[in-house]
């Protein structure tokens, strides 16, 4: 091969996910479009890059990262492209890459599907109308052996120097640990207690980087009447973050709990909501008060 190929990633935007993916290309062309021509037993088309954040199960997120990071292996068998359903249960969808590594490159050498001949599934009882049957899984991603993978013939080999796959594999890596955060947050927001509403909420990141949740039905300046909540993020890769992205992660968590939960979320019950973190809480105590002497 000649000289190397660039891997990148553009956000596309995609009717049935709220925010735009974060797809591969390689050379500037859409890996989906560069494999559709060469795999026939299904569309390409709408697959998704297993290793972005959209992947849904832990699990399955584990063991492909467990698989990225086996830097003591030469050769890898990658499950790489996943269904739309974001996860590794439609094993009759995923694409699989071998990977070779080198000193200098890591090489794409072969893409391939699951075998047709391999049994995925078996009937374990029928419906109620005693005509279809109820199928169960007998083969799982961790299962999945190079020789129940068929190589699709003449596609195309692709290299990649190592730090252009370094700086891809670390920007996923980055935007699941983000992801991580935002529904951490998001299921902690979701669970506070909304039976008895309050009119003013405060959300504040310290700078021990925990999170502390106000509620109050007074003004601000009775501020030893404020009740709060305090979130300790666990994972030391959330923590190592400084506190202006912690508060973009709750923004975007804010968004989808007032999104998911609607009325039944205590956000929405309230009049006023502040997010701030320790170099804004000055400014915000004097916007605070200013709103509450216009009520």
């Amino acid at each position: 091969m000649g000289s190397p190929n660039t891997l990148s990633i553009r956000k596309i935007e995609r009717s049935d996910f709220d925010d735009p993916i974060d797809e591969l290309f390689i050379d500037g062309i859409h890996i989906n479009d560069i494999l559709n021509s060469y795999i026939a037993d299904f569309d390409t088309k709408y697959l998704l890059p297993s290793i972005s954040c959209e992947m849904t199960t832990a699990y399955d997120k584990e063991f492909l990262w467990q698989k990225i990071d086996s830097n003591n292996k030469i050769e890898e068998m990658l499950p790489m492209l996943m269904c739309v359903e974001a996860d590794f249960t439609c094993l009759e969808h995923i694409v699989f890459i071998h990977v070779e590594k080198s000193s200098e490159f890591v090489h794409w050498k072969k893409f391939g599907v699951i075998s047709k001949d391999l049994k995925l599934w078996k009937p374990i009882k029928k419906n109620s109308d005693d005509k279809l049957a109820v199928l169960e899984s007998i083969v799982s991603i961790d299962s999945i052996k190079k020789e129940h993978v068929v190589w699709i013939e003449n596609t195309p080999e692709f290299k990649f120097t190592k730090q252009n796959y370094s700086e891809i594999i670390n920007y996923y890596r980055k935007t699941n640990e983000d992801r991580e955060a935002i529904d951490m947050i998001f299921w902690w927001l979701g669970g506070i207690d909304k039976s008895i509403g309050h009119k003013y909420i405060h959300i504040h990141v310290d700078s021990d980087k925990n999170i502390r949740f106000y509620k109050s039905f007074f003004k601000w300046k009775e501020q030893p009447k404020w009740k709060y909540t305090k979130y300790k993020l666990r994972n030391s890769h959330i923590i190592s973050n400084n506190s202006k992205e912690l508060l973009k992660f709750i923004k975007k968590a804010v968004e989808r709990v007032n999104l998911q939960f609607g009325h039944d979320s205590i956000l929405n019950q309230s009049s006023l909501i502040y997010i701030s973190d320790d170099n804004e809480f000055l400014s915000l105590e004097n916007k605070f008060s200013n709103e509450q002497n216009r009520n």
